[in-house]
Order: structure tokens, then C-alpha cells, then sequence
């Protein structure tokens, strides 16, 4: 029973249910998209008084590169859909290895613009990088759906771009 009570206290005091203000300010932003770098990296212009700059790369997604068949494509469709629109975005990890920061990035309407891409066959999930999870699942269950259809990218026997580099 005693142990029963510490997972229990473990677990609440984990939980992002009782994240403080702070945290969920860090977790969650508005921005403005002002630039498209390519199909999986955007420039936003974070909603605040200091007008930072930040690049924001797609959580758990891959776009093919922009030499790759459908690289420029994806990164047409991304601009399409959020260039110079105001976003959220939910930060899954502070920065990556080129100092990007690492999120889900959602429309005001909450379409979440990856998997939008993923449907529309111009993403691959990146096993390396999407951690099991119910955001991960709707992803690959996207891609799934678009390799059914051939839709973009599933056309032809497209090299993901881990392999391509």
C-alpha cells in the first residue's frame, strides 16, 4: 500500500496538469510565421515586447529536402499554410543540435500543421525523433493513410531524407 502511495505522489507531482504558470508560458506560444526556411522549419516573430526572432523546426516530422523529390513542394504547402498567419506554438524540446526550437506547430483554427503535411504525403515520421505518444500515433496513422492513397511523396520509392543527407 505504501508503495502504492509513492507512485501516486510521484506521479502528481510529475504531471503537467499541475504545471505553474511559468512552465506552461515556456511550454506554449503565440507567434507570427515570417519566414519559410523549407518543409519542416519556420522563422517566427514571438507575440511579446522584445520581437524575438526563433526557428522553429516541426516536431517528430521529416519534409524531404529541398533536393529531394517533393522538398520544394513541402515547403510551398507549409508557407500556404502558415506564412504570415499567427500560430501556437507547444515547445517539445528547447533546441535541437542546429538551436531550433522543437514543436508542434498549430493554426488559430488548431489545425496542427504537420500533421496537415503528413496527410497530404510531403512528410515521413522520424523514428528518431517522435517519442511514443498519442501525437506520434496520429502522425504515423497520417502518413499511413497517404502511403495508402500515393498521395505527394508515396507516388514513387522516395528515399526519407535521414538517409538522403
Amino acid at each position: 500500500m505504501k508503495s502504492l502511495i509513492a507512485v501516486f505522489i510521484i506521479l502528481i507531482s510529475t504531471s503537467q496538469a499541475f504545471a505553474s504558470p511559468a512552465e506552461d508560458a515556456d511550454r506554449y506560444f503565440w507567434c507570427r510565421v515570417v519566414h519559410v526556411a523549407d518543409g519542416d522549419t519556420i522563422e517566427v516573430v514571438k507575440r511579446g515586447d522584445d520581437l524575438e526572432m526563433i526557428r522553429v523546426r516541426l516536431y517528430g516530422l521529416d519534409a524531404p529536402e529541398g533536393g529531394q523529390a517533393y522538398g520544394k513542394r513541402a515547403g510551398r504547402e507549409l508557407k500556404k499554410l502558415v506564412h504570415k498567419k499567427i500560430v501556437m506554438v507547444e515547445v517539445m524540446q528547447k533546441r535541437d543540435r542546429y538551436g531550433r526550437v522543437v514543436g508542434m506547430v498549430r493554426t488559430q483554427d488548431g489545425l496542427d500543421v504537420g500533421r496537415e503535411l503528413a496527410e497530404a504525403g510531403l512528410m515521413w515520421v522520424d523514428p528518431g525523433f517522435c517519442r511514443p505518444s498519442r501525437v506520434c500515433r496520429g502522425y504515423w496513422a497520417a502518413v499511413r493513410g497517404a502511403q495508402r492513397e500515393k498521395a505527394g511523396l508515396w507516388k514513387e520509392q522516395a528515399v526519407p531524407p535521414w538517409e538522403w543527407r
